[in-house]
């Protein structure tokens, strides 16, 4: 098979990014010698990245994300490689594209969070065509990869796809060793080098993230202050890492508007070792996002051994529980109750981190590379038809 990845997110931060290293990467140990690999990467990546595999060709694709150019420009690129298969591990797929087609959707959050720097008319347009893209993904591609059944759910009952199309395939876990180890040391152990590293003696929350609209921040800052508000004299923090996304004003906005609390500090982007333990000391971790179609920041909060208090709109509490208190993203006073709880009962913690389903980056790439064997085969194409939207 000649299979081609649109690798154009390849190396940015987030989730998407991940996704893309992680699947090609482990795609790359598993290549068979009669397959080849195209990978369409944007300018930086493709002079920088090597990929060490004999069969594995680079294409420049300096085509902008989320554009109109993707509808035509972006489909002669990758028609003019006369592919078996094309993947493309997002929702901004070339829908006039010509071969088999795989499209991986992670959430439907464009359709309720749009970038906030647009005007109220570019929002609405927006948010319109991610829908028609949707409608149209569902009948052009040959398979749609759905990251959680919360995903795929979303995609049967607010878009119609026909479930059969839709298969669920998880992600992995980004840098289980750097989270594994921190359960090595004791909570007492991990807030002493945190005190060390980060200079934080109090007891704390921790959540972190590409900020967004959608990842609930100012409920989450709006929560803590009200806990301290209840209990007086408190000295618990909050730590926030990652950064703000400059397509969301409303979120940088809260960065500037916090930027000198006391009880609120912001720690930047961490690299894996640093969150795991800022995990692990944590009074708990916090993932207060209004939905996640898989989130791994629940999976490496559990995975270090941290307690979790988590919106239940998560695609991958499906896969692993552990110790984790639920709560209802849009009832801030939910969330509130949950972190007076925690404060007042610092050491509860009430079962181990279980993997309900054997999960890893290797079997991810192993089911995709699945499908396009089979949709090798089948030489039928889907051609779509607009007047039936």
């Amino acid at each position: 098979m000649k299979i081609g990845i649109d690798a154009r997110i390849l190396g940015e931060p987030g989730g998407i990014g991940a996704y893309i290293e992680n699947l090609v990467y482990n795609m790359m140990a598993k290549i068979h010698p009669q397959d080849e690999f195209v990978l369409f990467l944007k300018p930086k990546e493709f002079e920088n990245k090597n990929f060490g595999a004999s069969n594995t060709k680079k294409v420049l694709a300096d085509v902008p994300i989320y554009s109109l150019s993707e509808q035509c420009r972006l489909k002669k690129i990758f028609e003019k490689e006369k592919l078996d298969i094309l993947h493309v591990p997002h929702w901004n797929a070339p829908v006039f594209y010509k071969g088999k087609m795989v499209v991986t959707i992670h959430d439907l959050v464009p359709l309720d969070f749009v970038s906030t720097k647009r005007t109220k008319l570019s929002q609405w347009m927006r948010e319109k065509y991610f829908y028609l893209m949707l409608k149209v993904l569902g009948r052009r591609a040959q398979k749609i990869i759905a990251i959680s059944n919360l995903t795929r759910d979303d995609l049967i009952n607010r878009i119609k796809i026909k479930p059969e199309k839709i298969e669920v395939i998880y992600s992995g876990i980004v840098s289980p060793k750097a989270y594994g180890e921190t359960t090595k040391i004791s909570k007492d152990e991990a807030r002493e080098k945190v005190m060390k590293e980060f200079g934080i003696e109090e007891p704390y929350f921790f959540a972190s993230g590409i900020w967004r609209t959608h990842k609930n921040l100012i409920g989450l800052i709006n929560a803590f202050k009200k806990t301290l508000e209840q209990l007086p004299g408190n000295n618990t923090k909050l730590l926030i890492g990652g950064i703000a996304d400059k397509s969301f004003p409303d979120v940088l906005n809260l960065f500037q508007k916090h930027k000198n609390d006391p009880n609120i500090i912001f720690l930047g982007m961490l690299n894996a070792e640093k969150q795991a333990l800022l995990m692990r000391g944590a009074l708990a971790n916090i993932l207060p996002s209004f939905t996640e179609g898989f989130g791994f920041f629940y999976l490496e909060a559990l995975l270090s051994g941290g307690d979790l208090i988590s919106s239940e709109n998560v695609g991958a509490k499906e896969v692993a529980e552990g110790s984790v208190e639920f709560f209802d993203p849009k009832n801030n006073d939910e969330l509130v109750q949950k972190m007076i709880e925690k404060m007042n009962n610092p050491e509860t913690n009430r079962h181990q981190f279980i993997l309900k389903n054997n999960i890893s980056w290797s079997d991810t790439a192993e089911r995709t590379y699945n499908i396009y064997s089979a949709l090798s085969q089948c030489s039928q194409i889907t051609r779509i038809k607009f007047n039936t939207f």
